[in-house]
């Protein structure tokens, strides 16, 4: 197999999303993703938040701000079949959203350094990801 360059592994862990989500909608994608691929996803959330008083200093204003998402997805159907993620924010929009699906680099391996079923997980699961944007394509149509 031929060297796949650093770029071109790039490609190949992160799954972009053709439109950034929110917090909840990446909610969503993961329970899509436990449910199609199937998988079994642990996942941690770390979000900024403000509060404050609002104008007439009797009311709670909050603001929530950018979060970060990291985990680890496992196929449930295949045995020692996992790796760990992280989702990629978005930072061209003016609230907080998700843009991609990272998955682990070890800096200086090559594509062909990961285990088989690794990579495989990565296509399969970009094959759930493209399927979660069709559906809700198609169900906003309807």
């Amino acid at each position: 197999m031929p060297r796949i360059e650093p770029t071109d592994l790039m490609s190949k862990v992160r799954i972009c999303f053709p439109r950034p989500l929110g917090l909840d909608e990446t909610k969503s994608l993961l329970k899509y993703i436990v449910l199609n691929l199937p998988a079994s996803i642990s996942y941690h959330i770390k979000q900024h938040i403000s509060l404050g008083l609002n104008n007439n200093g009797k009311g709670i204003i909050e603001e929530l701000g950018t979060f970060t998402i990291g985990g680890n997805i496992t196929r449930v159907d295949k045995s020692f079949t996992f790796d760990s993620f992280e989702m990629v924010s978005s930072f061209l929009e003016d609230y907080p959203r998700c843009s991609a699906i990272q998955f682990q680099l070890t800096p200086g391996w090559d594509y062909t350094e990961y285990r088989p079923e690794v990579r495989k997980l990565w296509d399969a699961t970009r094959k759930v990801v493209a399927n979660y944007f069709e559906d809700q394509k198609k169900s906003r149509k309807a």
